[in-house]
């Protein structure tokens, strides 16, 4: 990778478990990372965060207090710290509301997953992809999701076809949390967003269409046990994923482009019954007089994702398998990468999901500080060049493998 830094400034909206690990290794870089700030609606979070930094690094950051809801208000604090960068790690609900204060303010942008609207279960990246000509015009670079998924799949996916296939024809995304936390039931990651995500229907990407399959809590689900490295035999169920909309456009020759993600009998027993009951509503509720939504209320008893690191054992595996053509011949590859929990908690006091996001958000907003990643408008991550992140990917903490093996079957 180029060693020729340039310092920025990069703000970080957000808080929460990915935030936090982020922020911790924005921290570790000074040589590209001079300022930071650490902006959220729950102060006393952002303030934890640099205290923890203070504590581990000997490095000062700044931290505010602000409503990423309100377009003035994000404005006014971009204007005063006046980053060269804002790194959105907030809830996709407000992602439309961040970029247009980057455009405001004439600052680039970068995110981690694509934008949901709050009242609607349904997330796509048109709302994003609009605002394409906008960015362009003002000279601004967005670059959309770069994460773990999306994200670092997205960069596996344009490795391959750079380096390794002439096409890609089969592309299986398999996300693996083999990890112990000890609760009965916690989610990863924000409870409202994780939950809205995992109940939806599935689709996938097959023959030019999409291709609809009933959901993971229903009848007729799709699964079946894959031999993962390290965490070995794990059910694993055909999921929607973000990344799948935007590598169906951008990869040449996909013929066929699905998601699975490892999830226990436990873990589906418990949203089976809090959906039954109700709790996993996102529309508004009348209790003793007052106006409140499920879902919220639920996320506010589930316990933080940001605590779950402390007693998280185990592994989280997550990788491509692809299967296309290198020189005429039929060829299958898997890369992947294999986090530990208990490892990313004595890093960055998180665990691995967090982690495995936080890493490659850090590793997005270097590429784009130190102008590897050059460009007007808006971008998938799989659209950019991919070798500098992922040699970053081995440097910064994810490192990964390439192996031969079999495809997974058409019909499991």
């Amino acid at each position: 990778m180029n060693k020729k830094y340039i310092q920025g400034r990069i703000m970080i909206i957000g808080a929460g478990g990915v935030a936090t690990v982020a922020a911790h290794k924005c921290a570790q870089i000074p040589e590209v990372f001079k300022e930071i700030m650490v902006a959220s609606r729950t102060v006393y979070k952002c303030e934890a965060i640099r205290n923890d930094i203070s504590q581990r690094y000997g490095r000062e950051i700044e931290t505010a207090q602000v409503d990423a809801d309100n377009i003035p208000e994000l404005s006014a604090l971009i204007r005063k710290f006046q980053p060269d960068l804002v790194l959105n790690l907030a809830l996709p609900y407000q992602d439309l509301h961040i970029m247009d204060a980057c455009l405001k303010t004439g600052v680039h942008y970068i995110d981690t997953a694509n934008y949901e609207p709050l009242d609607v279960a349904h997330f796509e990246y048109s709302w994003q992809w609009a605002y394409q000509e906008k960015f362009r015009q003002k000279g601004l670079m967005a670059v959309l999701g770069s994460g773990f998924d999306p994200g670092v799949t997205n960069v596996f996916t344009a490795y391959a076809q750079k380096h390794l296939f002439d096409e890609i024809h089969y592309l299986d995304i398999l996300d693996c949390n083999a990890g112990s936390h000890g609760h009965a039931f916690a989610t990863n990651f924000n409870p409202e967003i994780n939950i809205r995500e995992v109940t939806q229907v599935v689709r996938h990407w097959e023959n030019g269409t999409w291709v609809e399959t009933p959901a993971i809590i229903e009848n007729g689900c799709i699964h079946f046990n894959f031999d993962y490295p390290v965490a070995g035999l794990q059910d694993s169920y055909l999921l929607y994923h973000e990344e799948l909309e935007s590598l169906a456009l951008n990869i040449r020759g996909l013929k066929r482009a699905r998601f699975w993600m490892t999830f226990s009998e436990n873990y589906l027993n418990h949203l089976r019954v809090l959906m039954n009951v109700g709790m996993t509503r996102i529309d508004e509720v009348d209790y003793e007089g007052q106006k409140i939504v499920p879902i919220r209320f639920l996320k506010a008893l589930l316990p933080e994702p940001a605590s779950l690191g402390t007693n998280y054992s185990g592994e989280t595996v997550i990788g491509n398998i692809m299967t296309g053509i290198k020189d005429k011949k039929t060829i299958t590859r898997y890369i992947y990468n294999v986090c530990d929990h208990e490892e990313a908690f004595r890093e960055t006091g998180t665990q691995a999901i967090a982690y495995t996001t936080g890493v490659p958000a850090m590793i997005g907003a270097m590429m784009m500080l130190t102008g590897v990643w050059k460009g007007a408008g808006v971008f998938n991550i799989e659209q950019l060049d991919p070798d500098n992140f992922m040699e970053a990917l081995n440097h910064y903490g994810l490192p990964w493998q390439v192996v031969d093996h079999p495809g997974v079957p058409d019909r499991v």
